[in-house]
């Protein structure tokens, strides 16, 4: 957000937020925000990008007209008229990228590019593609959210939701491959469970990820399509090739905004269940044999 605003400054930084909106003026030329828009379909980034920094836009107007409160306790915006986004059409005429297509991981992607990790880096690529937690959650995570179960002895954290980007909070069961993860980093640090050299890792998409990305795709070039992301679809696309895990499993799983009241969520059979289906992917599925019969 704070990569848009400072590129929004250069634009509308001036101008009072009645004056931020698409489109052209009497005289046909584009106002600042449109002519924001321009620019950046020049550099070539995609649609989604630039339609992130008109959403930071809209969030600052809501607030400022239901929320932010000025002299009296009146709005500070007496209201507001969300930006409209960029629609597909409208990001082919302007030339736009295409979105990056996910990329999941297979078994052999995953050993050759975690093989070159650092340890501070493989430990969080390892805990991120068996949790399916985003690189902020991982980053971020702390070990006063850490639980354990007093009756099953299952351990998870409990991501509160004011740091979940749904708002709700989110219950990461730890298989037994990010349960190793997080006992290794046992100790380190008094308040964040992932740090380097002691101190909290800022970044995942750092030098140290390039450069083990740029060797790992030596040896299989389809790893250069991977990125950070890519660990939290591989968890999601494996929960999904299990035939018996349902939909509704999935979406708590992943941190999904579901229908559920976190009660069910506490309750020990739904934490076994979530154990049990995220158990099911700390390995590739066997191979089925088929038994022919003779004669």
């Amino acid at each position: 957000d704070c990569f848009h605003i400072k590129r929004l400054k250069k634009y509308i930084g001036d101008l009072n937020m009645n004056q931020v909106y698409r489109g052209y003026n009497e005289y046909g030329v584009p106002t600042p925000l449109e002519q924001f828009i321009f620019d950046e379909a020049q550099r070539g980034v995609s649609a989604s990008t630039i339609n992130h920094a008109l959403t930071v836009i809209n969030t600052i107007g809501n607030a400022a007209s239901k929320r932010w409160r000025g002299p009296s306790s009146k709005p500070i915006l007496a209201y507001w008229s969300p930006i409209q986004k960029i629609s597909g059409k409208e990001a082919r005429s302007l030339g736009l990228k295409d979105k990056r297509k996910a990329h999941v991981l297979t078994w052999e992607e995953q050993i050759v590019l975690f093989n070159e990790f650092p340890p501070h880096l493989r430990r969080m690529a390892e805990f991120a593609i068996n949790t399916g937690c985003r690189a902020k959650e991982v980053l971020e995570l702390k070990w006063e959210w850490f639980h354990t179960e007093p009756t099953s002895g299952i351990q998870y954290f409990i991501i509160p939701g004011e740091e979940h980007k749904n708002g709700q909070d989110r219950i990461v069961v730890l298989n037994k491959v990010a349960l190793r993860v997080t006992c290794q980093c046992r100790g380190v640090h008094p308040v964040f469970v992932f740090t380097y050299e002691g101190e909290p890792v800022k970044r995942i998409n750092s030098s140290a990820f390039q450069s083990a990305r740029r060797r790992a795709s030596v040896k299989l070039s389809s790893i250069a399509k991977s990125h950070v992301h890519s660990w939290r679809h591989t968890f999601g696309t494996r929960l999904r090739n299990q035939a018996l895990c349902p939909e509704e499993e999935r979406k708590d799983l992943m941190g999904h905004k579901s229908g559920r009241s976190m009660t069910e969520h506490y309750s020990v059979p739904e934490l076994r269940r979530m154990l049990e289906y995220c158990s099911k992917i700390t390995h590739p599925p066997s191979m089925q044999m088929a038994l022919v019969r003779n004669g």
